[in-house]
């Protein structure tokens, strides 16, 4: 018996190995990653052909099993209720920061789960939205991503007077907004 063998056709990469088996079978693994296991003394070209036919139905399922893997993930994250507990916790140290430039009205907070962005600012709505994957980082973290979003009350964009103004209320943001890139 051969040693798994990687192998490509059109847009799969797949691994073939050989096994005392009757049929040709197909596994996606947990990875994502194809497997075929041929019958021993079938040619591999047969196993091409093979995913060749497969292939709409392996992107498919490749992409079914990506959305399971994030919804498990996202499962992991704590309930709505304890993100905004933590959020408005982080929210109480913060808004002292900004509670006289807004003339002492707060914001909405809200939270939800975001794959791309840990926060968003709404200046119309006068609402900051946070990413629920926010949750599970530091404390510190949180209080960041919070200034950051209250800061777009002021400056729209990350020009340099937005830095000038996240530098002022919180001298070590660069500090915190790399902790974000810690798992």
């Amino acid at each position: 018996m051969k040693k798994e063998e990687k192998r490509q056709v059109a847009q799969i990469e797949y691994m073939l190995s050989y096994k005392k088996i009757k049929n040709i079978n197909l596994h996606i693994r947990k990875d994502l990653t194809v497997a075929v296991s041929l019958p021993i003394g079938v040619p591999p070209k047969i196993a091409d052909q093979f995913v060749q036919q497969k292939q709409q139905w392996i992107l498919q399922a490749q992409k079914r099993m990506e959305q399971q893997l994030k919804k498990q993930q996202q499962e992991r994250l704590p309930s709505q209720q304890e993100c905004m507990k933590i959020f408005e916790q982080a929210d109480k140290e913060i808004w002292k920061l900004f509670c006289d430039d807004l003339k002492g009205k707060r914001p909405l907070l809200t939270a939800k789960y975001m794959e791309s962005r840990w926060g968003v600012c709404y200046p119309a709505q006068y609402k900051i939205v946070l990413s629920t994957r926010l949750a599970v980082k530091s404390f510190a973290a949180v209080e960041y991503v919070l200034l950051h979003e209250y800061t777009h009350f002021f400056c729209p964009n990350h020009q340099k007077e937005f830095w000038a103004l996240v530098e002022k209320k919180m001298p070590d943001w660069r500090i915190r907004r790399n902790l974000l890139k810690q798992s």
